[in-house]
């Protein structure tokens, strides 16, 4: 067997041993209703062909990654008089490496979003309501909350991955701000942007939030949020979401903050807030940008994210001083 890396045997048999309470139960989950899938070999399923030897291994915690070709071994966990037998050999592995190399540079992922935030306490009290009616059905969905402490509306995301970028993110959001104002009639005063929050909503099961319904506010909205993407885009800024349109919501739960959920292909059920459909929430006036972050850590004082930058949408900008001006400042 020819390898870059050797584990011992006397270590392969204690990395083994240690893991095996480990992997069934989360093979399990993977899997299902096909115990003969994991228990006996003869009778494979092909999707247990998926599974990641050297995943396994690095999830315990007791080895890194074995390189090379284990040929057509096996590897075989006793579990008392069960068997369960991962049988993708690890060259498969480095074959899909390969692969995904092939394909191009991964997806950047987003650590940071532009957003409003809402903080009316009527806002948070009427969703927090919500919450715990749905937790009192079934406690397992209180991982899937969002905290009130973090109400916001996001207008797009965007991954930032140094220094320079996230500087550039803080005048775009600046130059954002301009271009808003630039919308309005008024050159002394941003007009009002309120919105009005009414019932419950759902994307596909996946995703609970309270609705803005149409309005003269939910439009400048929307006409706000194009002027942000756009801004950004000019600054070399462009947005990670894979959806075109802007579709403004107040999120209360979403099951992406509960993979164990999604793992046993659980959706958010209607009944669990159907009472609450028609829940009346009030009124949020918008009164600034943010550049929040979604990695560093929220603010302890406030429950809130990490805001990187953030501008008043009502302070207007100060008008930059005419060439005459600074002329007669010198005199």
């Amino acid at each position: 067997m020819a390898t870059d890396e050797v584990i011992p045997p006397a270590i392969s048999s204690e990395i083994l041993s240690s893991t095996t309470a480990m992997i069934l139960p989360r093979l399990a989950r993977l899997f299902p209703g096909k115990p003969d899938a994991l228990t006996n070999p003869d009778e494979g399923d092909a999707n247990v062909d998926e599974l990641d030897l050297t995943l396994l291994f690095e999830e315990g915690g007791l080895a890194r990654s074995v390189n090379g070709d284990i040929g057509k071994n096996c590897v075989q966990l006793s579990i008392q008089e069960k068997h369960l037998v991962v049988k993708r050999s690890l060259h498969d592995s480095v074959d899909r490496q390969r692969a995904k190399k092939e394909k191009g540079p991964a997806k950047k992922m987003p650590n940071y979003f532009v957003a409003v935030p809402v903080e009316n306490p009527a806002i948070r009290e009427a969703g927090l309501a919500v919450q715990e009616c749905i937790i009192k059905a079934n406690e397992s969905w209180k991982s899937a909350m969002v905290s009130v402490r973090k109400f916001h509306i996001t207008l797009m995301v965007l991954c930032l991955g140094n220094e320079e970028e996230i500087e550039r993110a803080h005048r775009a959001l600046q130059a954002s701000k301009e271009k808003i104002h630039n919308l309005s009639e008024s050159e002394s005063q941003f007009p009002e942007l309120r919105l009005d929050f009414k019932g419950l909503e759902s994307f596909g099961n996946q995703v609970l939030y309270i609705n803005p319904v149409p309005s003269d506010g939910l439009t400048r909205l929307h006409e706000a949020a194009r002027v942000v993407r756009e801004t950004f885009a000019a600054h070399g800024l462009g947005s990670t979401d894979k959806k075109v349109s802007f579709e403004p919501h107040l999120t209360l739960m979403k099951l992406s903050k509960a993979p164990q959920l999604r793992r046993k292909g659980l959706k958010i059920p209607p009944d669990v807030y159907a009472e609450h459909l028609s829940l009346e929430c009030g009124s949020e006036v918008i009164s600034s940008l943010q550049l929040c972050s979604m990695m560093l850590p929220q603010d302890k004082e406030t429950g809130y994210y990490f805001v990187s930058k953030q501008v008043d949408l009502n302070v207007p900008e100060e008008p930059l001083p005419h060439p005459s001006d600074e002329t007669d400042v010198l005199r």
